[in-house]
């Protein structure tokens, strides 16, 4: 799970997305759609932007409404897991493959 503000969250896990949600209430407000298979894990990135990672090898980065905005691709297996560096702007990732990945924006 990641925080986009005091109001609104990222849960993932689910089949080819992550839940945008309210926290107020727990509704989802849109689903980030995108993946090709299950969400693994998702951070919060710079600017309130959402980073996730999942089991078709790539990292989505979202905007703070949901917007897809890019895809970082070069693993060759599931992303296990993220961090994010620099306020955000750095992207750490590990996956299956053995690898680690790095991407900023």
């Amino acid at each position: 799970m990641a925080f986009v503000d005091e109001k609104r969250a990222v849960a993932g896990g689910g089949a080819n997305s992550f839940a945008h949600l309210d926290l107020s209430d727990g509704k989802e407000i849109k689903a980030l759609g995108g993946h090709k298979g299950a969400g693994q894990c998702c951070g919060r990135g710079w600017q309130g932007r959402v980073v996730s990672a999942g089991l078709d090898h790539t990292i989505k980065v979202w905007d703070a409404d949901g917007t897809e905005l890019f895809t970082l691709q070069g693993h060759t297996e599931a992303i296990n897991a993220l961090v994010l560096l620099d306020g955000g702007k750095r992207i750490l990732s590990a996956s299956a493959d053995k690898t680690c990945g790095s991407g900023m924006r």
